[in-house]
């Protein structure tokens, strides 16, 4: 078993893009910095679809506003850890400045 790769430009984000937008359902994890001890960061992006996993760095520069049409797109539905259910709005607000949308 091989591990995922890190993603680290906007070059990549762009390509990651197209292939979530290919999917019908994707998995969603991030990883941040605890809002009560430290100033609020997502230091990892994770998405998973059937085929693949690819981790994210934020933290390294790359634009991530490509990431902002497959988020909100409501054809593409998007499954959230427990803590990312607490932390979605963060993960809009802090890294995408897009809208929340809710999965029926």
């Amino acid at each position: 078993m091989s591990l995922p790769p890190i993603l680290t430009t906007t070059e990549e984000v762009v390509e990651l893009v197209a292939m979530l937008q290919a999917e019908t359902v994707i998995a969603v994890d991030l990883e941040a910095d605890s809002m009560h001890n430290y100033q609020e960061k997502v230091c990892l992006l994770q998405f998973s679809t059937r085929a693949a996993t690819v981790l994210l760095d934020p933290l390294d520069g790359a634009d991530l506003s490509a990431l902002k049409p497959v988020m909100a797109d409501p054809d593409v539905r998007k499954i959230f850890t427990l803590p990312i259910m607490i932390s979605a709005a963060w993960l809009v607000i802090l890294i995408l400045r897009s809208t929340v949308y809710s999965i029926p």
